[in-house]
């Protein structure tokens, strides 16, 4: 269902309209305890679970950045998962979740994955992230990313934020996941964004961290630099709000680390 490019205001404005997403019941569906409202702190550095992203902001990044970044990202994932199922329909999936980007101001590349290559027979989710984004983030970075995940880590696991990420990144024995570093420049919001699969014939729990058998497992991963067009995201601002509603919160918390 992936669309071609939109360049006109009204048209961008009316795709966006379009969307099918999860209503608020979803959550619940899931079986995903309630989390507190997500809160933004202008230039701090933050972490977010954002359905089953986990997106980090360096410091100086603006609340309207941070806030435009989450946004625009949780739209296109409830979009892809109200129409695609991330265990069996996963390039579907990540055509139109770039579409979506693309149409709503993000410059981005398609998602070309390739096979994490494991050293030894097992290989935890976790480390190979940190090794995978290693290649695309600095050093200070790459401590907040992995921070990040200790955070999650150390959660209870009837946690409302980890089981949230949990059931939007896995079913059974495959899903994705999204892992993101946000920087700001001269008002531009930019984002490292690792994008992750996994399929195994053993039932996932709590992936970040889950410990994967080489022979019965896989993991592909597609890493990138992205840039949200401030002018053209201000032309969808409002409606993205507006079609998201209360799912900005119910869908989105803070990760404190």
């Amino acid at each position: 269902m992936a669309a071609n490019p939109i360049f006109g205001h009204q048209e961008r404005q009316a795709f966006v309209s379009s969307l099918k997403l999860p209503d608020l019941q979803h959550r619940a569906r899931l079986g995903v305890a309630a989390a507190p409202a997500p809160t933004i702190k202008d230039r701090e550095q933050s972490t977010f679970i954002a359905g089953g992203s986990v997106v980090s902001f360096v410091s100086g990044v603006s609340g309207q950045n941070q806030k435009d970044v989450l946004n625009s990202t949780l739209l296109a994932q409830l979009a892809c998962d109200k129409i695609y199922d991330r265990e069996k329909q996963i390039t579907d999936w990540y055509k139109f979740y770039h579409s979506i980007l693309e149409n709503v101001g993000w410059v981005i590349q398609g998602f070309d994955f390739s096979e994490y290559k494991a050293d030894g027979d097992k290989f935890e989710a976790d480390k190979a992230i940190l090794e995978i984004l290693g290649a695309v983030v600095t050093q200070n970075e790459l401590l907040i990313i992995k921070s990040a995940i200790e955070a999650a880590k150390g959660l209870p696991t009837n946690d409302g934020r980890i089981t949230l990420f949990d059931k939007f990144t896995s079913s059974g024995g495959a899903g994705s996941f999204q892992i993101g570093l946000a920087t700001e420049e001269k008002g531009v919001a930019a984002m490292r964004l690792g994008a992750f699969l996994f399929s195994t014939k053993t039932n996932v729990t709590r992936v970040l961290w889950f410990k994967f058998s080489k022979k019965d497992s896989s993991l592909s991963k597609s890493t990138q630099t992205i840039t949200l067009n401030s002018d053209v995201y201000a032309q969808v601002r409002d409606t993205v709000q507006q079609k998201l509603g209360d799912m900005a919160k119910t869908f989105v918390a803070n990760l404190n680390l």
